[in-house]
């Protein structure tokens, strides 16, 4: 998500769940559907302002990752320009029935992943738990608090770093949040396989230079995750 459409959509969720009930599905989850999969971690952090954030935070699950994730750099650093630095977020969310949700933009004719900016003083895993939510209507809980990717690119006059998570679905009834601009640009979110996910992505031809750089990165996070997926299965 681009940083302009914060407030406006923070302003259209307001009504939405708060960051306690994704955690509260978290715990459900775990004890009545996967208790062998993850453990959970209390994240307590009593220093100024952390501190509500932190508690918030408290019941996602985790499942520490044995190595350093995979990194891609996408664009070339120009010496001559001055960057504004922006991190955010990438989710893969997957059904039991094996389906991802992709969101197709008909203003630039791409396919991007659920994920967008971190706001303020919110973590990362929030920052994921509330994009999937907002964009897709669905909330899922973190396989991991680690990120199994991480994306950099130099775009325009921004240097942005994406955390990449793959997350289940514990409940997809809900609508979608948008702001009027993402209404506009025309997101749809879809639910398809990996692989067809991947095809979808890869036909696509981007009508702006934005939508190129999108889709070189989502492809890269979404082919990481199908190793990630393969291999624990």
């Amino acid at each position: 998500m681009r940083p302009s459409l914060l407030m406006r959509r923070a302003a259209a969720c307001s009504r939405q769940p708060t960051t306690q009930t994704f955690h509260f599905f978290s715990l459900l989850f775990s004890l009545l559907v996967a208790p062998s999969i993850p453990i959970f971690t209390l994240r307590e952090n009593f220093k100024g302002e952390s501190t509500r954030r932190s508690q918030l935070s408290s019941y996602i699950m985790a499942t520490p990752s044995s190595k350093a994730p995979n990194h891609k750099i996408i664009g070339t650093k120009d010496p001559a320009k001055s960057y504004t630095d922006r991190k955010s977020t990438r989710v893969v969310a997957l059904k039991p029935s094996g389906e991802v949700a992709i969101i197709y933009v008909k203003e630039g004719n791409y396919y991007k992943l659920p994920g967008g900016g971190i706001e303020g003083e919110e973590s990362p895993t929030d920052a994921a738990l509330r994009e999937v939510k907002e964009e897709t209507g669905a909330i899922v809980v973190l396989r991991s608090t680690d990120y199994f990717a991480t994306t950099e690119e130099f775009r325009f006059q921004q240097h942005q770093i994406s955390y990449c998570y793959l997350a289940d679905v514990v409940d997809d009834a809900g609508e979608p949040c948008l702001t009027e601009e993402e209404l506009a640009d025309g997101f749809v979110h879809q639910w398809m396989t990996v692989n067809k996910a991947l095809d979808a992505m890869s036909a696509a031809e981007p009508t702006t230079e934005f939508g190129s750089f999108v889709k070189e990165r989502d492809i890269f996070v979404l082919k990481e995750a199908l190793r990630l997926i393969e291999s624990s299965s």
